[in-house]
């Protein structure tokens, strides 16, 4: 049968019609303002590419890359090709990403609140960097052949199938650790949650540890991640990460190739690896906390509850009550007063926080008041104060803080002045 000659046409012509969204990037992570001009730096493993404004900075970023280079590959014994950095200085996330298809990293400028004493951009640089080696280094063997075929998807699929998240983020905060003066692997507060959980209910099983809950509160995959690598590092070496990645690259058709790679490295299952650290960190800590000298505290919030709820950044209004910011697994994020006998009391709901913690200062304490659980108590007068985002509505890599001040003599809340950082 022939076919008419006009039927290609207008076929050609019917498609191109139609409205289809092609995009260039696997992952697109938004747009910067159309204002901004953009600059670039080569150097012999990255092109840091950042607005004009950023320039100073920028060049402090030179150092931090090369030493992320040379001190950062040792220990995963594999130097990656050179990425691109993209720097953000028009946002106020403290946060930075590695993705693929294209490859790149990509940095938020703007330090977190409760940064640790170590230069934000050159924290960032060290764990981003180790995630370009990790992801990178699997880019061999059958994942090789695999990225012919489909190009950088291969090697970030591969990852994201075999090679579990507590790993990648856990082997990146032992780098920034272990390259650092500061890091979070030696700030107490970093594993403060993975302690208290083990030391008081013991350990879960790996699948909750490593999945998590709705039923109960479980430490994310930086906390756990950071405790495996670093004990597996310190018994059989850093070799045995090694040895699973390359099983992940060279065999993800066996289903369980980085399971299989400690075992031929350690001779332990990452479920008996994470068990047997487990107990290594509950012996210590038990240790420790033996040593420790212990300060009366009285118990406000009550125990028991079947949900997982969360009171953190508590602050005495009196000599009973606590405010504090509270979230659980079926509620949003709110303020709220907990007192004695399971007095709870939601003060005010806060839009999207840009910092979790917040600041109370106490105006005055005068007369009683019946609460609604017809107890009585002194009247509170106190003000809180938080920071929230507020997004750009048309640049999504631009957004803004503003300051909300809480009174509670009035129930109102008052807009601070809308600011964004350039940093």
């Amino acid at each position: 049968m022939r076919i008419p000659k006009f039927i290609l046409p207008l076929i050609f012509f019917t498609f191109s019609l139609l409205p289809i969204l092609v995009s260039g990037q696997y992952y697109n992570l938004g747009q910067d303002p159309s204002s901004l001009k953009w600059r670039e730096l080569s150097i012999p493993h990255f092109r840091i590419i950042y607005p004009e404004t950023f320039e100073k900075r920028a060049m402090e970023m030179i150092s931090f890359a090369d030493f992320a280079h040379t001190y950062g590959t040792k220990t995963l014994g594999y130097k990656p090709k050179p990425v691109p950095i993209i720097i953000h200085n028009y946002n106020i996330t403290a946060n930075a990403l590695t993705v693929w298809a294209p490859k790149r990293i990509e940095m938020y400028t703007c330090p977190p609140q409760d940064m640790y004493a170590e230069n934000w951009m050159e924290q960032l640089i060290k764990h981003e960097y180790r995630h370009v080696i990790q992801i990178d280094r699997t880019n061999q063997g059958f994942t090789k052949v695999l990225s012919w075929i489909i190009g950088e998807q291969a090697a970030t699929g591969v990852n994201g199938i075999f090679v579990p998240a507590w790993f990648m983020e856990g082997d990146a905060v032992c780098a920034e650790t272990v390259l650092g003066k500061a890091g979070r692997g030696r700030i107490p507060n970093f594993e403060m949650l993975l302690r208290a959980q083990v030391m008081q209910k013991g350990h879960y099983s790996y699948d909750k540890a490593a999945f998590g809950s709705y039923n109960s509160f479980v430490p994310n995959r930086y906390v756990l991640g950071y405790s495996l690598v670093a004990n597996v590092r310190r018994k059989y070496g850093y070799q045995a990460w090694v040895t699973a990645l390359d099983e992940v690259a060279r065999k993800p058709f066996i289903i369980t190739p980085f399971n299989h790679g400690l075992k031929k490295a350690t001779g332990f299952g990452k479920e008996n690896l994470y068990r047997n650290t487990m107990l290594d960190m509950d012996s210590m800590w038990k240790y420790q906390d033996k040593q420790t000298p212990k300060s009366p505290y009285t118990q406000i919030t009550q125990t028991g509850s079947k949900k997982n709820e969360n009171y953190t950044f508590p602050s005495f209004l009196n000599d009973s009550l606590v405010v504090s910011e509270f979230s659980s697994m079926d509620d949003i994020t709110r303020f709220m007063i907990s007192g004695p006998d399971g007095y709870r009391e939601i003060i005010t709901t806060p839009g999207y926080l840009s910092s979790e913690k917040f600041s109370v200062t106490k105006v005055t304490t005068n007369d009683q008041l019946v609460n609604k659980l017809g107890g009585v108590r002194p009247k509170l007068n106190f003000r809180l104060a938080w920071t929230e985002t507020i997004n750009d509505p048309r640049w999504e890599q631009r957004n803004y803080s503003v300051i909300r001040i809480f009174n509670n003599s009035t129930g109102l809340t008052q807009v601070g002045k809308v600011s964004w950082f350039l940093i």
